[in-house]
């Protein structure tokens, strides 16, 4: 919202060199942050990638997934209901494959924020029957919601920023629910397709998002199943949090 010659972008972009010039290390979330801080003359090994975790042991009830429900699909978003996201997105892919005459699927939602009321009366205009939206919950709760779901479903709007990369907390927690992931993301880098995890897709394109939902539920319970199986074993190997606290002790102690 601010111009490059507002005064208040001078100061912070001023203090934000000053803090990363005096910091003896600097962790970033998403993983190509270095290109941006690197070219502030920032040098590059005092910079190291530790993402957003998962808690692996959580999910360890989630693990008797058998491919889903083919009379009645759930395909579920859990998180914050936020402009950034593009839910819209989600509702018109759902209007489409309901104009389609597909009745087996059903799209829950499960969270707040900042853009619920609004999606709420958009699904109501869009007069959608296979959407509902339910309250959040607290974060222990999450992996019992998780259980009612046959696959999850992220999308971000196609947002600058992303050329850096993704951390989503919530992308964590589908990978490690060992169900498959539609994703809508432009981004630097996409867990769902390097882990094989789900189906991904351009975002801000009901039409792409709607075909993706159809494909996997087409698809037969044993090749959801292996998607799965395929996003926990990258979540293990990327997110789990033991993991990254040995990545932030090695960090520390190289200090």
């Amino acid at each position: 919202l601010l111009s490059r010659k507002n005064p208040i972008t001078w100061v912070l972009k001023t203090l934000e060199k000053f803090l990363y010039t005096k910091a003896s290390a600097i962790i970033t979330l998403t993983p190509h942050a270095d290109i941006y801080i690197t070219n502030l003359g920032i040098p590059q090994d005092k910079i190291v990638w530790i993402p957003n975790g998962v808690v692996l042991q959580r999910y360890d009830s989630l693990n008797d997934y058998d491919g889903g429900n083919p009379d009645k699909f759930n395909v579920m978003y859990i998180g914050g209901h936020l402009p950034a996201y593009g839910l819209d997105t989600i509702l018109k892919a759902a209007k489409i494959i309901q104009d389609d005459g597909e009745s087996r699927l059903r799209i829950t939602f499960v969270g707040g924020g900042a853009d619920k009321i609004r999606l709420v009366k958009y699904a109501q205009k869009l007069k959608l029957h296979n959407v509902k939206f339910h309250n959040p919950v607290p974060k222990s709760q999450v992996p019992e919601v998780m259980k009612e779901a046959d696959a999850f479903i992220h999308t971000i709007r196609d947002l600058p920023v992303l050329k850096y990369g993704i951390s989503s907390n919530k992308l964590c927690d589908y990978l490690a629910s060992r169900r498959p992931i539609i994703f809508a993301i432009n981004a630097a880098n996409n867990p769902v397709q390097e882990s094989g995890a789900g189906i991904s897709v351009s975002p801000e394109n009901p039409a792409y998002l709607s075909h993706a939902i159809k494909t996997i539920m087409s698809m037969k319970p044993e090749e959801r199943v292996e998607m799965g199986n395929k996003g926990l074993e990258y979540a293990k190997k990327t997110y789990d949090i033991d993991v990254l606290a040995d990545k932030l002790e090695r960090m520390l102690k190289n200090l």
